[in-house]
């Protein structure tokens, strides 16, 4: 399934979830959490990596894969392969990345919270499933993404009080 496939197969079951009338008239907002795409791991020494040629295709998809989706601001923590890769889906909005800290994942997820504005979140392998839980107020709800995996995009949908988690596994392949 190619991700323009999986978009509309994403669309077409949220809008064939039932909803009452109560849920319909409460304020909803949704937060995509993304780790990073890969980064160069030529000089193991250097914190601050950018993308490979993989990482930029990878980015690059992301900004197809969010064309259709409401989003009104994009974060990321600021080291280049998370600003990198939050990048082309910024300049589709026509908005500016957003700055966070990534080791301030508790008070993060209040802030989004209280902007209750959809958003898309670039992070890292321990901040992203760190975010997801603060927002879902569950401690484990996600683990650490292991360091080869950079297919998951998390939903995170807000509906008055209710809560409800997707994950979303990318088909993504690089072009060589």
């Amino acid at each position: 399934m190619n991700l323009r496939n999986m978009l509309i197969t994403a669309i077409l079951f949220c809008l064939t979830i039932p909803c009452s009338e109560s849920l319909l008239a409460q304020e909803s907002f949704t937060i995509y959490l993304v780790r990073h795409a890969e980064k160069s791991l030529e000089d193991k020494s250097d914190r601050n990596p950018e993308l490979t040629d993989c990482g930029r295709q990878r980015a690059e998809s992301l900004a197809y894969f969010f064309e259709q989706v409401d989003i009104h601001d994009v974060y990321s923590s600021n080291y280049s392969r998370t600003i990198s890769t939050a990048q082309p889906v910024a300049d589709s909005k026509n908005t500016k990345i957003q700055i966070f800290d990534p080791k301030q994942t508790e008070s993060f997820a209040k802030i989004l919270k209280q902007t209750g504005k959809n958003a898309l979140v670039i992070g890292h392998s321990n901040s992203t499933p760190s975010l997801a839980n603060a927002l879902l107020q569950q401690a484990d709800a996600f683990p650490q993404i292991d360091e080869s995996e950079y297919n998951d995009i998390l939903q995170i949908v807000f509906m008055g009080d209710q809560v409800q988690a997707t994950v979303f596994k990318s088909n993504f392949r690089c072009r060589e």
